[in-house]
C-alpha cells in the first residue's frame, strides 16, 4: 500500500501505514520512517508532513512537539534553538521577548 505523507510503513511489505508521532514528519510518499524537526522547529500534531519555525521569543530542541518560552531576562530571534542572556546594561522583564530594551 502508499502511505501518504505524515506516514511510513516500517518495511517494503507492510499492511498498514503508522503516523509520523509530534515533533517528527514524513514529507515523501512512501516513506520508511519519520524524521525529527531540527531544532528551532516543531510539529504538533501526528501525520505532519512538515515543521513550523518558532517564532521571536520562543525556541525548540530537536524532535519538539512545541515551542517552549524565553524566561525574563531572556530572548531569542525566530528559528532559535536556546535563549540567549541579555547583555550588560540591557534588560527585558517580559516572558517571550523578541529582543532586550537598552
Amino acid at each position: 500500500s502508499r502511505c501518504s505523507a505524515g506516514t511510513f510503513a516500517s518495511f517494503e511489505t507492510a499492511s498498514a501505514c503508522g503516523a509520523c508521532s509530534a515533533g517528527t514528519f514524513s514529507s515523501a510518499m512512501e516513506a520508511t520512517g519519520c524524521d525529527s524537526c531540527s531544532a528551532g522547529q516543531y510539529a504538533t500534531e501526528e501525520c505532519a508532513f512538515g515543521c513550523k519555525t518558532c517564532e521571536a521569543g520562543l525556541y525548540s530542541w530537536a524532535g519538539a512537539s512545541r515551542c517552549e518560552v524565553c524566561s525574563a531576562g531572556q530572548y531569542s530571534l525566530g528559528s532559535a534553538t536556546a535563549c540567549v542572556g541579555c547583555a550588560a546594561g540591557s534588560f527585558s522583564t517580559a516572558l517571550a521577548a523578541k529582543d532586550v530594551d537598552a
